[in-house]
């Protein structure tokens, strides 16, 4: 599973160079991006599928529409991803887009987020 974070960091830091697995480390500048696995995959002979969510947080600056933002590095870390390939070490993985939502937030925050959920179809050679 190395091999495929590798992948995903070289896919969304040119995209967004505050890019973590898991969490992000505390006191983190806006805008960034988290990603993680939420299961360990199914298997299918040579391929393992895996669930991909990509969480997108942003927060409101003065002149700065967060909305806008936030959309449009949702829709720029899609298009990088839905369809696309990688290779790594001897893994080669290729992403599909399943869905895109809204982070809920407790009250009092002024934090946006997006979700974007893909599944990554991941073979070893």
């Amino acid at each position: 599973m190395l091999d495929l974070r590798t992948i995903i960091f070289q896919k969304l830091s040119p995209i967004c160079p505050r890019c973590y697995y898991g969490q992000a480390t505390q006191g983190s500048a806006y805008p960034y991006v988290v990603f993680s696995f939420p299961s360990n995959g199914r298997a299918y002979k040579e391929q393992v599928q895996r669930e991909v969510e990509i969480a997108i947080y942003d927060a409101p600056k003065s002149g700065y529409n967060v909305a806008t933002a936030i959309d449009n590095l949702a829709d720029e870390i899609t298009r990088v991803l839905d369809y696309k390939t990688g290779a790594q070490g001897s893994t080669s993985v290729w992403f599909k887009f399943e869905q895109r939502t809204e982070l809920p937030f407790p009250d009092g925050t002024t934090m946006w987020g997006r979700l974007l959920r893909f599944t990554a179809h991941t073979y070893k050679e």
